[in-house]
């Protein structure tokens, strides 16, 4: 019995993910995408972005691996992951699924495995509970002990929603544009490690809804978990 639910649980979720790319497929059908400094990306770069910026950002490896670019993310080992790695399955993009908590050290050499790879692999700093804007030490550990360097993507919105929960969670709207500025962040060093306030300084934590002139139009949900 135990092993049916299993079943009909993962089936639904699926079905849940392939409902959702459809979803962002036809989004991302309406949106357009406007990068800027694309050419911090070369060499395969480990990016950082908002966790609020979710739904940009697959919207942007979606538009990313239309144009041949190999990418994949970090994404958590439980239901909502499943979802999120059917979506990116669907666009070519690959979810390295990673447990949440303490248990992540024990998957660091995996890990630190993937990022020594090709492509380009994306986490977000904030992710995946916050607090808001507040990076953890995951991707940095990761780019220390692979040797590979961090851009940070930062997103603004011509319109968009703002869901009312930890993230901010941006949803931008049909026919909108995302712009998408890709700064770089640089190598990590151990002392960077240890002082981490030196990377949360290199980091430009600028909160969207502080600055509503710059991100268009941004309507907020009051009610929405």
């Amino acid at each position: 019995m135990t092993s049916r639910l299993q079943s009909i649980r993962l089936c639904c979720r699926r079905l849940a993910g392939r409902l959702c790319a459809r979803l962002v497929g036809l989004l991302g059908r309406t949106v357009r995408i406007e990068t800027e400094g694309l050419e911090n990306l070369h060499g395969h770069k480990l990016a950082g972005y908002w966790h609020g910026d979710s739904l940009g950002m697959l919207l942007t490896l979606r538009s990313l691996t239309g144009t041949g670019v190999e990418a994949s993310a970090l994404v958590t080992a439980d239901a909502r992951g499943d979802i999120i790695e059917g979506i990116m399955e669907r666009y070519g993009a690959r979810a390295v699924r990673v447990p949440d908590g303490v248990a992540i050290r024990h998957s660091l050499g995996r890990l630190t495995r993937e990022a020594e790879e090709g492509g380009i692999l994306a986490a977000a700093l904030d992710g995946p509970t916050g607090p808001l804007h507040k990076p953890k030490k995951l991707l940095f550990r990761l780019a220390q002990r692979s040797g590979r360097q961090v851009v940070q993507l930062r997103f603004s919105y011509s319109a968009a929603i703002r869901l009312r929960r930890w993230d901010h969670y941006a949803v931008p709207l049909p026919f909108s544009r995302v712009n998408v500025r890709i700064e770089p962040v640089g190598a990590v060093s151990l002392e960077d490690l240890t002082d981490f306030a030196r990377i949360e300084r290199r980091l430009q934590t600028v909160i969207a809804l502080e600055n509503p002139c710059k991100q268009g139009i941004v309507k907020r949900l009051e009610n929405v978990v």
